[in-house]
């Protein structure tokens, strides 16, 4: 609590004596009221997260009134710190109001990322091909190892499809793609000989 002091002095002049009083009122006033929605993360598909912030209202006084929008994906709409479970990449805001019907807001952004967990394994032996970005190009060149086609898929990070082809032959091959217009970050999906690899691509 801040405590805000007002003094008033009360002078009183009788005759040619002069009398001086002090008087002292306190009066208490709550720190202004600030919701705090948590801070913006990234999520795999099918996991879980609670959202909200530790604490979620701050100032203003108890007890505090929650409403989280949207409502879906989530456990418990009017609760501090709820669970999302969400499907696809969403804000929320929470609104919140405290005792003396104050009120804030706040939101969090979730962005589902099907390529978390998803490793680069270009290294690991001469029979995986290798992908390389080069931001001088804004390109994604594929050195084709199999001896075989293989198929290259490159999607967004919400498994979009952004580009498929089919290429290779019983020798070694190349493939340069430009991805000029594809997003910032993208996931190589490379499959042939039985097996399939993919690739955690950010352009710089």
């Amino acid at each position: 609590m801040n405590k805000l002091l007002l003094l008033f002095t009360l002078f009183f002049v009788f005759g040619k004596m002069q009398a001086q009083q002090q008087v002292v009122f306190q009066i208490s006033q709550s720190d202004s009221l600030i919701a705090n929605a948590g801070e913006s993360f990234s999520l795999s598909p099918g996991n879980s997260s609670i959202i909200g912030g530790s604490p979620t209202a701050i100032g203003g006084d108890a007890p505090y009134y929650y409403s989280w929008t949207p409502v879906v994906f989530l456990d418990d709409s009017v609760i501090s710190n709820p669970t999302s479970s969400p499907v696809e990449t969403i804000t929320y805001m929470v609104s919140l109001h405290d005792a003396n019907n104050c009120s804030a807001s706040d939101s969090v952004l979730i962005t589902i990322d099907s390529t978390s967990g998803i490793f680069d394994l270009s290294n690991e032996n001469d029979k995986i091909p290798y992908v390389f970005y080069s931001s001088e190009n804004d390109a994604i060149k594929i050195l084709n190892l199999f001896p075989e086609k293989i198929t290259v898929l490159i999607a967004d990070i919400l498994g979009k499809t952004l580009f498929y082809q089919d290429f290779g032959t019983k020798t070694k091959s190349e493939l340069n793609i430009p991805v000029h217009n594809l997003p910032q970050t993208m996931i190589v999906n490379i499959s042939g000989k039985g097996k399939s690899y993919s690739y955690k691509i950010i352009k710089n």
